[in-house]
C-alpha cells in the first residue's frame, strides 16, 4: 500500500519491504496478520511504514507507551540508529527521561505554549553519562569534587563523566577501598527544570 502512495515499480516496493522488515527487527513476521501483532510489534511496522520513502523528517507521538522492555530497548535502538543516519526526529513524549536520552533539544510545552527550550549537551556538558558507584572503605574519606554518602556499610558518590569515573576508580584503589557496583545515574535534571517552570500549572499541582 505505501509503494501504492509512493508511485514504487513492484520490485522497488518488494525491495524496500525487506529493508525495513530487517530495520525494524520483523521479517520473520512478514507474513503475520498486524492483528496479531504485540504493542511493540506494531510501533516499529508503524516507523517501518513512516520511513518507506525515505523522508528526512520523521514524527513520533508517545511511541515508547504501553510497551514492555524488550519492546522499549528494541525502539529506542532504532530511533537512535535513524538519528545517527541524520533524519530528524520530532519525539513527542511524557518521559523525561526518554527526552534527556534520545534527544539533543528539548522543547517544554506547558497548556500549549512553548514556556522553554533546553539544548541537552549543555545541560550536561559533553559528556551525558553520569554514574553511581557504590565501594567499600574502612572509614569515611574525602575526595575533592566528589559528593559521598554512607549507604549501610558502604558508600555512594555520583561520578559526573566517564572519564572521571576511570580517575575515580584509581583513587579507590590507591586508598585501599573496593569498587562494589557501577551504574548510570538514573535521576532526571530534566525533570526537575520541567517541574520548576511549570510549577503554576494548574492541571499538575491544583
Amino acid at each position: 500500500m505505501m509503494g501504492y502512495f509512493f508511485n514504487y515499480s513492484k520490485e522497488k516496493t518488494k525491495k524496500r519491504i525487506d529493508e525495513l522488515l530487517d530495520l525494524v527487527g520483523l521479517t520473520e513476521f512478514r507474513n503475520s496478520r498486524l492483528s496479531t501483532y504485540s504493542r511493540g510489534m506494531t510501533q516499529r511496522i508503524g516507523i517501518a511504514q513512516a520511513l518507506f520513502h525515505d523522508p528526512e523528517l520523521l514524527i513520533l507521538d508517545e511511541p515508547m507507551t504501553g510497551l514492555d522492555p524488550l519492546g522499549r530497548k528494541l525502539l529506542y535502538d532504532l530511533i537512535l540508529k535513524l538519528r545517527d543516519e541524520e533524519k530528524t526526529i520530532i519525539l513527542a513524549t511524557h518521559d523525561l527521561e526518554d527526552a534527556e536520552s534520545l534527544c539533543d533539544r528539548v522543547a517544554i510545552i506547558d497548556r500549549g505554549e512553548l514556556i522553554d527550550e533546553i539544548n541537552i549537551k549543555k545541560l550536561y556538558g559533553e559528556s551525558l553519562k553520569s554514574y553511581d558507584v557504590l565501594f567499600s572503605w574502612e572509614k569515611e574519606m574525602q575526595i575533592e569534587n566528589v559528593k559521598i554518602l554512607k549507604s549501610g556499610d558502604l558508600f555512594k558518590a555520583e561520578i559526573p563523566s566517564e572519564e572521571s569515573l576511570w580517575k575515580f576508580f584509581e583513587i579507590v584503589k590507591r586508598k585501599g577501598g573496593k569498587i562494589i557496583n557501577v551504574k548510570p545515574f538514573s535521576g532526571s535534571v530534566l525533570q526537575k527544570i520541567y517541574l520548576e517552570k511549570v510549577k503554576s500549572s494548574d492541571v499538575i499541582f491544583h
